[in-house]
């Protein structure tokens, strides 16, 4: 099984990954590895030699069609992170890959019926603001802000 395709993604903030597991949740970390600005080329491959060091993370449970279920593929996540940016890339495999959905086109269309790469970054760690950013196979991105009780704003 190949990686079908990896992307690489910068923000502005800091990461940590929140999931569920028997109805608690519990706080995971992923290792954030520092580099210098100099170390990257952001075309959305992970060739550089620190990508290579970082294991990343593979411990991920399914949101879709069973919450909490076993992923059928593997996905890997890693992050860096220099004096102004963090940088989240990511290796996704497909044994199928001509079944991955990708039909929006327009930027900041609703992607909820493709496949995607969503993130949500609590940053001020109070459960009820968030950050979102998303990505689908075709490279169409979507963002925006997390309220509790109003979804995406």
């Amino acid at each position: 099984m190949k990686p079908i395709y990896s992307s690489l993604f910068f923000l502005l903030s800091v990461a940590v990954v929140q999931s569920q597991s028997n109805g608690e949740a519990a706080i995971k970390t992923i290792h954030a590895q520092q580099i210098e600005l100099s170390q990257i080329i952001l075309d959305g491959r992970l060739e550089e030699a620190f990508w290579e060091e970082n294991p990343g993370s593979s411990n991920f449970l399914m949101q879709e069609p069973v919450e909490g279920g076993q992923p059928t593929e593997k996905t890997i996540i890693k992050i860096a992170y220099d004096d102004n940016n963090l940088y989240i890339g990511a290796v996704f495999y497909d044994s199928d890959p001509s079944g991955i959905k990708s039909f929006q086109k327009r930027r900041d269309a609703p992607l909820s019926t493709d496949d995607r790469f969503m993130w949500i970054l609590d940053t001020y760690q109070d459960g009820r603001n968030a950050y979102f950013f998303e990505i689908n196979p075709g490279g169409l991105m979507g963002d925006g802000v997390l309220s509790i009780g109003q979804g995406p704003v």
